[in-house]
This record gives C-alpha cells, structure tokens and sequence, in this order.
C-alpha cells in the first residue's frame, strides 16, 4: 500500500493574490480552505465572482492533474452542471508552477460553486437525498466509455476495492478498542458480501469523494433544496462504477434517525438515471459501511503524522457515533429495501451462496 505522508504546499493567502494577478490578470482577496492533502483558497474579484485556486500536493502526479482537467471538460461538454468549470491563465495554460517549501507545485483555477455544503444541512429530506444519488449518477453517466492510465490508481487507498487491505495494514493504528471491534466486524461483511462480487461489477472513472463536504446545496428553503455542486476531483480513479455510489451513500448515514431510509432515497434517485445491477445493489450498503471504516483508519494514521491538523477528524465523530447503527443493519435487509425501492422483488429470484 502506498504511503499517505504528504508533501504539501503552504502558500500564504497574500501569495496566493500575487498569483492570482501575474497568472490570471485577477485583483482578488483570497480566503484559505480546508484540504487534505492539497492546498485550497477562495478568491474574490472586484466585482464579486469568486474562484477556487487549487494547489496540488508535490507528490501528484502531473498526469494525474492533466486527467481531472480532462474529466472537467467532458462532464462541461457532456452539459453536466454539477461540476467546475477549469479556467485557463493569460497565455493559454491549464497550469501554472509556484514555489514553496523549497519545492514546485503545480496550480490550477476553477470556477466557485455557490450554495452550502451538504454537511451544514441538519435536516435532509427525501427529495434533497434523491437529488444528490441522481448527481451522482448523472456524473457517472457523462464519463461512462471515458478512460486515462493515471486514474488506474494502484492500491489507492481511497479506492473501496481496496478497502479490505486497507483495513488490514491500519486497523492496529486505530487506538480505540470499541472503533476497532467495529471496524473488524465491518471488514467481514466486506469478504461475505463484497469480496466475492467484485468481479461481476461494471468498472469506470468515478469522482469517488461525493462525502457531504463536497456535495454543494442550493436554497435555504427545506423543500426547495437541490444538489448544485459536486467538487473535489482530487480522488477520482477508475474502479467499481458502484462505489461512488456506496461513497454518497456512507456520508448521508452519518447522525440519521432512520440511516437506511436516508441511503435508499439515494439509491433509488442514482437508479432512475443509471439502473443498478442486482449485484450493485447487494454491495452497496457494506460498501458503504467499508468507506466509513477506512475512514476511521486513515484517519488514526494522519492524526499521528499531523496532530494539529483539524481537517482530518472532521468527519470522525458522526462515524463513531453511527457506525454501530450500522453494524445492526443487516446487509440482506438493506439490499431487499434498496432492491423494493428500485422497482424489484425484494428477495432476488435465485440466490447463490454469496
């Protein structure tokens, strides 16, 4: 597995001004915003449009950048309106290098998505929920038959057909004894009803990250609210087209009354856009409870290496506080209610052992 130790930039938001200025001809005022691994500021012109100057982390690679600019412009092509839009400097580019730490780094500006995060909406109803599973499928959609060797990310942490190694070699850094026996019970619901899956499922580009600190929601009227942006392309790779899916899924769980009622609601919007497989259908729920356990353990990993950093536990209690919820949900219960969702029989016609 490779290793999560990250070289990333630290420009000012001063810096990030002067660059705004010599590679955009833009007079802004710049606002840092969270990030993992990259570094983020907001700007804002004179006359009020804002921007997203976007700084990679010095062990991206090139290629990588060069394949989400690319999925940029075909889900802008394809009328996808979910996403930014890239925008090129004064001399044509779709990059620009800036120093820092000693080092070079590779920045790009996109287009700002106005609204609210997902996460700041304490109350999500049912057409919100259904809203988010038809953007995310939408997004599928437009990059089905896309493809580029860098999002053939080997042994990506992030990616859930990983998910199992990923538990395994950092389960011990999970410093919880309660989290752990969670987590490990969640692993083994990836081997039963997963592992022996993987190989029947359609395989695509993917955003792979629609948590609900990516997912931007429009009007502050509850039944009015509607999915108006997905940002974050930083973990896309080519893997299981369903565990985006399952990704959505995962986040919306987190802190609700009724966890299952909220992933149905999204899977049945993502189903009415792109129809799911029976097989899609019996992973997404322990899909969607692996990404929460990988969280769990990336997340105890980073906490050692970057104490301070506040970005990196910020999904962490509402995971601590529903993944036991979870756990008492069975994976065939949740498949049969996704599956009567959906318009099918809630017990598939013939089952095989899996």
């Amino acid at each position: 597995m490779t290793s999560i130790i990250s070289q990333s930039p630290n420009l000012t938001c001063e810096q990030a001004c002067k660059v705004a200025q010599d590679e955009y001809g833009l007079v802004v005022t710049a606002e840092a915003l969270p990030s993992d691994r990259d570094q983020n500021f907001r700007l804002r012109d004179e006359g009020g449009c804002s921007f997203v100057l976007k700084i990679a982390n010095g062990e991206e690679d090139r290629s990588f950048l060069e394949a989400q600019n690319q999925v940029l412009e075909r889900l802008h092509e394809r009328s996808v309106s979910y996403c930014p839009q890239l925008i090129q400097t004064q001399s044509g580019a779709d990059f620009f290098d800036v120093a820092s730490n000693r080092s070079t780094y590779a920045g790009r500006l996109i287009t700002w998505m106005s609204g609210k995060v997902l996460a700041h909406f304490q109350w999500q109803g049912p057409e919100l929920l259904r809203n988010l599973g038809i953007c995310v499928a939408e997004v599928d959609d437009a990059l089905r038959g896309f493809d580029h060797p860098a999002m053939h990310r080997e042994d990506f942490p992030w990616d859930l057909a990983n998910a199992s190694a990923v538990i395994d070699l950092y389960l011990d850094q999970v410093e919880d004894s309660r989290m752990c026996l969670q987590v490990g019970a969640v692993r083994a619901n990836l081997a039963k009803y997963v592992e022996p899956r993987l190989s029947l499922l359609e395989q695509s580009v993917i955003h792979n990250d629609a948590n609900d600190h990516n997912v931007i929601v429009q009007s502050p009227v509850i039944d009015q609210q509607q999915v108006a942006g997905l940002i974050d392309f930083g973990d896309m790779v080519h893997s299981h087209t369903v565990c985006g899916l399952a990704i959505a899924v995962a986040y919306a769980m987190l802190d609700k009354t009724d966890p299952l009622q909220a992933a149905t609601h999204i899977v049945e919007g993502y189903h009415g856009v792109r129809p799911l497989t029976e097989d899609e259908l019996a992973v997404v729920f322990p899909m969607a409870c692996g990404r929460l356990a990988v969280s769990v353990c990336m997340a105890a990993v980073q906490q050692r290496q970057r104490p301070d950093d506040p970005y990196l536990s910020v999904s962490q209690e509402p995971i601590k506080r529903t993944l036991q919820q979870l756990l008492e949900i069975h994976p065939r219960f949740a498949e049969a209610t996704f599956r009567e969702a959906c318009g099918l029989t809630p017990n598939p016609a013939s089952r095989t052992s899996l």
